[in-house]
């Protein structure tokens, strides 16, 4: 059975509290799962379902996919990289939901992934 093709011209509406669950039913949709992507397969998966998927109940400039990467540590080898789509939903700080792949650990190991919402639950993956 051949994958589906990540990235398609359709878009996919979805709303702000229902976007964890929309993301886990597109990597299952894809044959991945969270637990098992690497650091290229969870850019390439979040990115694509940041173009996919459109957050209906948040104006577009709320909606938006932030990345950030370091080496961490008294002796710099623990790599970290974290790709967050982030949404604001309100004005106040815990006005967000926020969806990240987080993959750190020694610096030629990735050991831990993490995906919540701020201001809510979180699971530890």
């Amino acid at each position: 059975m051949q994958k589906p093709a990540i990235g398609s011209s359709t878009i996919t509406r979805v709303r702000a509290l229902d976007l964890e669950d929309a993301f886990r039913r597109y990597l299952d949709s894809h044959g991945r799962a969270l637990d098992n992507l690497d650091a290229t397969t969870a850019i390439d998966s979040i990115s694509m379902f940041y173009t996919d998927h459109r957050v209906t109940d948040v104006d577009l400039d709320n909606d938006m996919l932030l990345f950030q990467w370091g080496a961490y540590g008294n002796d710099q080898q623990e790599f970290v990289y974290d790709i967050t789509r982030q949404v604001i939903t309100g004005p106040g700080d815990d006005d967000s939901v926020r969806l990240a792949d987080t993959l750190s650990g020694n610096i030629f190991r990735a050991d831990r992934r993490s995906l919540g919402r701020e201001g809510g639950s979180s699971a530890r993956i």
